[in-house]
């Protein structure tokens, strides 16, 4: 479960205005859907790049903001607003730190990736439909009545493993290929806290840019840790397979 417990106040290191955001006490992270470019559908906690954009117009990290303190309440103080999809180029343009302008291009990745979600969901869905419709077919209910009476369960529905799973062709655009490959320059020329979080999302991005090798080369340098989570083993076998769609899985 996500709890609140007031508010911390922070300081901007552009023009130091103080402004606030909820005190998590714990922080639950499921979601309705879970994607290997990072993205999450629908979770409890929001998805964020820690990029915000003060109101003096400077973009920032939230990282780069200067610890305060808690408070009860909000002492008429403002959350730090996160920039608008129109805003990220301009963030692009503006930025002086690489690690702005990753957070950027991150928001920008799952953005251009939205559309092939929902085309990916309705061709999902249409196959799942087809093969319960196929399996109800080749079962049917057979109770008698006497069986109703007794209360005998019906058949019922479990997916076969045979069962096809397709997903729909991904073609990224020029845009959203240029765009990850300035953001696997960056990453790869960052030196990250969590250096296997860094090659899963590497390991992703070459995937998606259908470049095999490279991706398989950076899935190589997770640690075995991190290998026994999602989404490293759906990674590999999407590598195994070249699939360079963003897949859908449960956490």
């Amino acid at each position: 479960m996500t709890r609140v417990a007031g508010f911390q106040q922070l300081r901007t290191p552009c023009c130091g205005k103080v402004y606030i955001q909820p005190n998590y006490r714990s922080m639950n992270f499921m979601a309705s859907e879970h994607w290997t470019d990072g993205w999450r559908e629908a979770s409890l906690m929001p998805n964020d790049t820690g990029l915000r954009r003060c109101q003096c117009g400077q973009f920032l990290l939230m990282q780069d903001t200067q610890y305060l303190g808690v408070v009860d309440s909000d002492e008429g103080l403002t959350l730090l607003s996160r920039p608008e999809m129109h805003e990220l180029e301009l963030c692009i343009k503006a930025s002086q730190k690489p690690a702005v302008e990753i957070a950027a291009r991150t928001g920008l990745w799952w953005h251009y990736n939205h559309a092939y979600r929902a085309t990916y969901r309705q061709h999902r869905e249409v196959e799942e439909q087809t093969t319960r419709q196929a399996w109800e077919a080749a079962h049917p209910d057979k109770r008698t009545w006497w069986d109703k009476m007794r209360r005998k369960a019906a058949p019922q529905y479990q997916r076969p493993r045979s069962a096809p799973f397709t997903t729909p062709p991904f073609v990224p655009t020029h845009q959203q290929l240029q765009n990850m490959q300035q953001l696997c320059a960056l990453l790869e020329q960052e030196v990250s806290e969590f250096p296997s979080l860094q090659a899963i999302q590497l390991a992703e991005l070459y995937r998606q840019q259908s470049l095999w090798q490279q991706a398989q080369a950076w899935l190589d340098k997770v640690s075995s840790e991190e290998r026994q989570h999602q989404p490293f083993g759906l990674i590999q076998q999407m590598l195994q397979t070249q699939t360079a769609a963003p897949i859908r899985y449960q956490a």
